[in-house]
């Protein structure tokens, strides 16, 4: 037993000394390092505010004959190009609490379906014919529209970073609106969207 386990050692030893070298390939690694990702943002102002700082307007006393505008600039401050889409929302007409026998006279208030709104993107009309605030209530001006192709013409399609656009409201009081009208009012909102092209 003795002798075969001195010839296995042996073995194992001359195996060992006579074994192939082994070999090895050439090799490079290079590292890319401070890889990042980081989202793009789309931030729209209007007129330079956002939010609730969005500014309103008023124009009070209109009588027949009247026309006002009110010109809008939408600006993206954003990393991401954008479709901007604008609405007219909440139209509320208010009666007048006044005394005269045109005032008071129970209808919630005929301002809205007596002024008519044309309205412009970038100086471009977006509306063919004046239309009546009341029948723009949630109606939203924005290039998907057919009818809107102004503004895809004017390049207000896309609003680009650091881009700008001007939408413009047009208000007109007709001369041959009736005398209800005295006093009331109408309250509406203006809603401005902008969603990742």
């Amino acid at each position: 037993m003795k002798n075969y386990l001195l010839l296995v050692i042996f073995s194992l030893a001359l195996l060992n000394r006579f074994s192939l070298p082994t070999s090895s390939l050439f090799t490079d690694q290079e590292t890319s390092n401070g890889n990042a990702l980081a989202a793009g943002t789309l931030d729209l102002t209007v007129d330079d505010n956002q939010g609730s700082n969005v500014q309103n307007f008023t124009f009070n006393d209109l009588v027949p004959g009247d026309s006002k505008s009110n010109i809008f600039t939408l600006k993206n401050i954003g990393s991401v190009p954008g479709k901007p889409t604008i609405c007219i929302k909440n139209v509320t007409n208010v009666e007048s609490t006044g005394t005269t026998e045109f005032e008071s006279d129970g209808n919630p208030g005929e301002l809205g379906a007596s002024l008519l709104v044309n309205s412009k993107i970038n100086s471009f009309s977006l509306v063919d014919v004046d239309t009546s605030l009341d029948t723009l209530n949630n109606y939203c001006w924005s290039p998907s529209n057919a009818g809107d192709s102004e503004f895809a013409s004017t390049g207000a399609n896309i609003i680009d970073y650091n881009e700008t656009a001007t939408f413009e409201l047009l208000f007109t009081l007709p001369l041959n609106v009736d005398n209800n009208i005295q006093g009331d009012s109408v309250n509406f909102d203006v809603e401005f969207n902008l969603e990742q092209q």
